[in-house]
């Protein structure tokens, strides 16, 4: 996870579920991008086919780590997992993306 994320005076949490390749994985690849650098906001983005957007960017292969920050966004693998829906002043969830179970009760919680 991204050291500072804790730390940030705003933190977004992305999620993006691939569906027709290329497009969805760029915008929001995009979009995290421009959020961590032109305003300085901590950025986690999941996705659940990495693949796809190492494509697009290659320096975030899964090369073994499962968090990985390039260009100042963490990206991480998209599982039922609560985190997606914990810890961030807001949760986007791209296109046709649902949070997983345990994140919708995580935000749910909160």
């Amino acid at each position: 996870m991204c050291d500072r994320f804790d730390y940030c005076h705003r933190r977004w949490n992305l999620v993006c579920r691939v569906v027709d390749n290329f497009g969805d994985a760029g915008v929001v690849w995009r979009l995290a991008r421009q959020l961590a650098r032109e305003h300085g906001l901590c950025v986690r983005l999941f996705i659940d086919r990495r693949d796809v957007l190492a494509r697009l960017a290659p320096a975030t292969a899964d090369n073994g780590m499962v968090d990985g920050v390039v260009d100042g966004v963490t990206v991480c693998p998209l599982a039922d997992d609560a985190r997606v829906g914990r810890g961030a002043d807001d949760v986007v969830a791209a296109f046709h993306a649902r949070l997983p179970p345990a994140a919708r009760r995580a935000v749910a919680s909160s």
